[in-house]
């Protein structure tokens, strides 16, 4: 999403879902083309998912039958313990941070997602991380 977001220069519209979530499919498509072991990805078609709902009230149903479709093995969900930084085009404010993270633990939920749950410092989030990857074989 941030590539395209960059790339319009302009507040992002319900038309640029489409196009969004392909990017997504397409960019984890070449990392499994290419991984050697593991693929980490901040985001997936949940985020597009669930962008679609908060942002624009539409779903698109390809986006969610393809979600379904598509074997992610694990989830991290970092709480939101850290420093909120601006990040303009992407994040608008701490508490927009605070209401996302709680649509995120719902959409989780729905689709029966139990997430490895990252908190503390960046160091405990990428030791927590580096641990449960020991763990899938």
């Amino acid at each position: 999403m941030r590539e395209y977001a960059d790339q319009v220069s302009r507040p992002l519209e319900a038309r640029d879902l489409d196009p969004i979530a392909r990017g997504q499919l397409k960019g984890e498509d070449e990392a499994a083309r290419t991984a050697t072991k593991f693929i980490l990805h901040d985001t997936n078609l949940l985020s597009s998912i669930l962008y679609a709902e908060h942002y624009f009230d539409v779903h698109i149903p390809w986006v969610d039958q393809t979600f379904v479709e598509r074997d992610y093995t694990r989830y991290f969900f970092c709480q939101p313990d850290i420093p909120w930084e601006a990040d303009p085009g992407q994040r608008v404010s701490s508490n927009e941070r605070t209401k996302l993270h709680s649509l995120f633990q719902g959409i989780l939920a729905r689709y029966q997602i139990n997430p490895t749950i990252l908190r503390g410092s960046i160091e405990q989030r990428i030791q927590t991380v580096l641990t449960e990857l020991q763990d899938i074989r």
